[in-house]
């Protein structure tokens, strides 16, 4: 699977987690598909462009979506793991 496909989705499974954290702290369903979505589009872009500031400084771009992707992956995670504490 190439690096995109992977971007696309953890940024799912990250919209996912953040959805799942609004679900067990009880929030209505207009919050819970609000998060989703931010969290897919505005969230995943905005880690992207902070990444390729950084890696562009370091001249270093090429990495920009293999160090998305593992911040993405560290974020899911730990949302999933506040979401299941919450339970």
């Amino acid at each position: 699977m190439n690096s995109a496909a992977t971007l696309i989705i953890l940024a799912l499974l990250h919209g996912s987690s953040k959805a799942l954290g609004k679900v067990v702290s009880g929030t209505d369903v207009s919050e819970i598909l609000i998060s989703f979505t931010g969290t897919i589009f505005i969230g995943t872009a905005v880690t992207w462009v902070v990444v390729w500031i950084v890696l562009r400084l370091l001249q270093k771009q090429e990495l920009t979506i293999t160090v998305t992707n593992w911040i993405l992956a560290a974020a899911t995670i730990t949302s999933f793991a506040l979401a299941i504490m919450r339970i």
